[in-house]
């Protein structure tokens, strides 16, 4: 998963957020409504924060997944969207 703290876009910016992913949740009924967010994984995170960004030709794409955490929680993760080779790095578009 994409771990990192949750804060608002003008909080990245006043940040200057390097390892960050943009995300605004789809609204789904019984689930509560998220403003759209960044995760800032510079303090902490999974290696997740280090795949490479690329917005024209990316190889994984973001999923979020609820999972009970207090209540329903987003996680955010990555999967394929093409085969990728052995030896071809992960890239992902962060800015959404």
């Amino acid at each position: 998963p994409y771990l990192g703290d949750y804060i608002t876009e003008k909080e990245a910016i006043n940040r200057q957020t390097r390892y960050g992913v943009k995300l605004e949740l789809p609204q789904k009924p019984g689930h509560p409504r998220w403003p759209r967010f960044v995760i800032d994984a510079a303090h902490y995170g999974t290696e997740m924060r280090y795949m490479n960004h690329d917005s024209k030709n990316p190889n994984t794409e973001l999923q979020l997944i609820y999972i009970n955490w207090n209540g329903p929680f987003p996680l955010c993760i990555a999967r394929t969207i093409r085969h990728v080779r052995k030896v071809e790095e992960l890239r992902i578009n962060y800015w959404l």
